[in-house]
């Protein structure tokens, strides 16, 4: 199944999804969305082993796991920008508004309207500990709910864009920020970065964690993935074809 404890996958714009290591997969997007409609975000069903796909334009997909709805023709201006599974089944969608949106899951609050100006939410973590989730902004905070809070990186940002969020093994959560750098936050775990180290050109775009490992992988634009702690089992270095870019690094611990 998906939830093989000895690879990733990544998930790339045009609705693809590739398999590294000794995993699994249901199918994807691939050649089937829409024109104008991309791939947004990848999450994992744990009661199947399943993973479902979030579209541009607020739609899911399930493969292997089943639909418990989504955003279609609800977005209302926002975008939808990150989805995590429950561990009871059902997922939430965050959208850039800071909404987040439970289908058949806990709902514990969002930024909803407490943003400020210019301020969008960027990424959405599950505490694997309480079953609440974080909030990652633009500027850098991050907003817990139903989760213990342990900082962000508002005004300490130097420049960089804040990326993604990805909860630690034993609790906390690391922050991915554009220039590679990995940011810890309570007891989360640092076993290196790619900042200073990316060439030219080239961002950090994911960063996945897993209940079975100690470390991280972070997936560049380029399609590499630099692992921390953590296997190798492949990247699509040199793979990418098209307009087709690499979005997002899910681990098959889950």
């Amino acid at each position: 199944t998906a939830t093989a404890r000895s690879g990733y996958m990544v998930l790339t714009s045009n609705g693809g999804i590739h398999l590294f290591g000794s995993i699994v997969g249901h199918g994807s997007e691939a050649g089937k969305l829409p024109h104008g409609v991309s791939a947004v975000a990848l999450a994992q069903d744990r009661k199947t082993g399943g993973y479902w796909i979030l579209r541009s334009d607020g739609g899911v997909k399930g493969f292997h796991a089943p639909l418990h709805g989504s955003l279609r023709n609800k977005l209302h201006g926002a975008r939808p920008v990150a989805m995590v599974g429950s561990p009871r089944g059902g997922y939430e969608i965050l959208t850039s508004d800071g909404r987040v949106h439970s289908f058949d899951a806990s709902w514990y609050g969002s930024d909803a309207n407490k943003m400020r100006s210019g301020v969008s939410a960027v990424a959405l973590a599950r505490d694997r500990k309480t079953g609440g989730y974080w909030v990652l902004r633009s500027d850098g905070g991050v907003d817990a709910f139903h989760a213990p809070a342990y900082g962000g990186l508002k005004n300490k940002l130097h420049g960089a864009k804040p990326v993604a969020l990805a909860p630690g093994q034993r609790g906390g959560y690391l922050v991915l920020t554009s220039n590679g750098a990995v940011r810890r936050f309570g007891p989360a775990k640092l076993h290196g970065s790619d900042a200073g180290k990316l060439p030219s050109g080239v961002t950090a775009v994911s960063i996945a964690t897993s209940p079975t490992t100690a470390g991280y992988r972070i997936l560049r634009s380029d399609g590499a993935i630099n692992c921390f702690g953590a296997a190798s089992y492949g990247s699509l270095a040199g793979k990418l074809h098209g307009r087709s870019a690499p979005l997002m690094i899910v681990d098959g611990g889950g």
